[in-house]
C-alpha cells in the first residue's frame, strides 16, 4: 500500500506569489506611452517620404506614357523589310546590336537625353532602315525636340512598311494630323502641294468659331492600283461630348469627262473608321478611311460601270457636318470649292 502522506510531503511548495506594487505598473505605462509616442513621431516622418516617393514614380510613369507604347509594340526580333513587304534576311548579330542599340535609345528618351537617343536611334536605323518601330521612335524624338516637320515625315515612314502594331499605327496618324494642324500640312509645305478650300479662319484649338469638330488634315493616297483612299483627320472640341447619331462626313470626288467637264463621280464610294469605337477620347483625332475606285482602273464599282467612260479623276470636296450645320471644309484643288461650294445645312449636302 502506497503512503500517500509521504510522497505529498516530499514535493517542494511553489514559490509564493509576490503582489506587484503601484510603481512598477506606473512605469510600466509610461514606457508603453513613450513607445507608443516614438512609433507615431517614426509614422509622421516617413509617410510624406514615401508618399513623394510614389507621386514621383507616377509623374515619371507619365513622363514615359506617350514612348511606351512604341516599346510594347517593337517586335521581340526587329524585323527589317522592303516598302514592297517582300522580306529581307537580316543577319542575327546585326539584328542583336540594333536592338541594344535601341534599348539604349529608350532609356536616354525616358531620362530626357533626347540629342543622345537621336544618335542611338539614327546608328539602329543605319542597321534597320526598314524598321517601322525605329522609324516610330524617331518620330517622337523629333516631336521632343520640337521638330514638327521631320516627326511628320518620320511617322510617316513608319507607316510606309510593315510590322507595325495597329495600335501603334492608329497613334502616329493621330501624331500626324496634330502636327499637320499646328504646322500647317507638312506635305504641302515640303512638296508645294496645297489643299484648298478650307476653312481658313481657325480659333486657338484649331478649329472653326463655334465649330465642335474640325477637319485637321485629309491626304489622299493611291491605295492599290485603280483606287484612291482619301484619309480624314476629324477632332472634336476639347470638354465636348459628341453625339455619333448627329455627325455626318460627306466626300465628293470629282472627274473630267472627255469633254473636259468637271463632274461628279458615279462611282461607288466606300468609308470606315479606323479604329472603332469612336469615343473623341482625350482630344486626338478620329480617323475614317475613304475609299474611291478611280475611273480609268478595273476595279468594281467604278464610274465606267455606270455608262460613263474615258473619265479621269480631277479631285475631292470633304465637309463635316454636326446636327445638321457645316462644321469645316476641304477641297483640292482648291478652286473645287469655289465650282461647288458645300452647303451650311446637312440637309442640302446629301442632295
Amino acid at each position: 500500500m502506497v503512503d500517500y502522506s509521504s510522497v505529498s510531503a516530499s514535493v517542494t511548495p511553489p514559490i509564493p506569489r509576490q503582489p506587484i506594487g503601484g510603481t512598477f505598473i506606473v512605469a510600466i505605462s509610461l514606457l508603453g506611452l513613450f513607445a507608443l509616442v516614438q512609433l507615431i513621431a517614426v509614422i509622421l516622418h516617413f509617410v510624406p517620404i514615401v508618399r513623394s516617393q510614389l507621386l514621383e514614380q507616377q509623374r515619371q510613369g507619365a513622363n514615359e506614357e506617350p514612348y511606351r507604347p512604341a516599346l510594347q509594340s517593337a517586335p521581340t526580333q526587329l524585323e527589317q523589310s522592303s516598302p514592297a513587304s517582300t522580306p529581307v534576311a537580316v543577319d542575327q548579330a546585326l539584328e542583336a546590336r540594333a536592338k541594344a542599340i535601341v534599348d539604349d535609345a529608350d532609356k536616354n528618351f525616358r531620362l530626357g537625353d533626347y540629342n543622345s537617343t537621336l544618335n542611338l536611334l539614327r546608328e539602329a536605323e543605319s542597321m534597320l532602315p526598314a524598321n517601322p518601330a525605329i522609324q516610330f521612335r524617331l518620330g517622337l524624338v523629333f516631336e521632343s525636340l520640337n521638330d514638327k516637320v521631320q516627326a511628320f515625315e518620320s511617322y510617316e515612314r513608319s507607316l510606309s512598311f510593315p510590322g507595325l502594331d495597329s495600335e501603334i499605327q492608329r497613334k502616329a496618324e493621330q501624331k500626324m494630323a496634330l502636327l499637320a494642324q499646328t504646322m500647317g500640312d507638312a506635305r504641302a509645305q515640303t512638296e508645294g502641294n496645297s489643299t484648298g478650300g478650307g476653312m481658313a479662319v481657325r480659333d486657338e484649338v484649331g478649329l472653326q468659331p463655334g465649330a465642335v469638330l474640325g477637319i485637321v488634315e485629309s491626304r489622299l493616297s493611291d491605295s492599290r492600283p485603280g483606287e484612291k483612299t482619301l484619309r480624314v483627320a476629324v477632332k472634336s472640341r476639347p470638354g465636348t461630348k459628341i453625339d455619333n447619331q448627329i455627325m455626318r462626313v460627306f466626300a465628293y470626288f470629282y472627274e473630267e469627262d472627255e469633254n473636259g467637264e468637271i463632274v461628279t463621280t458615279k462611282a461607288n464610294v466606300q468609308n470606315r473608321w479606323f479604329s472603332p469605337p469612336i469615343d473623341w477620347a482625350d482630344g486626338e483625332p478620329e480617323i475614317l478611311d475613304i475609299t474611291y475606285p478611280t475611273p480609268d482602273g478595273k476595279l468594281p464599282g467604278n464610274s465606267s460601270e455606270f455608262g460613263e467612260p474615258g473619265r479621269k479623276f480631277h479631285g475631292y470636296v470633304l465637309g463635316v457636318y454636326y446636327n445638321g450645320e457645316l462644321q469645316d471644309a476641304r477641297a483640292e484643288p482648291g478652286k473645287l470649292d469655289t465650282m461647288f461650294p458645300l452647303p451650311l445645312y446637312e440637309k442640302h449636302a446629301a442632295e
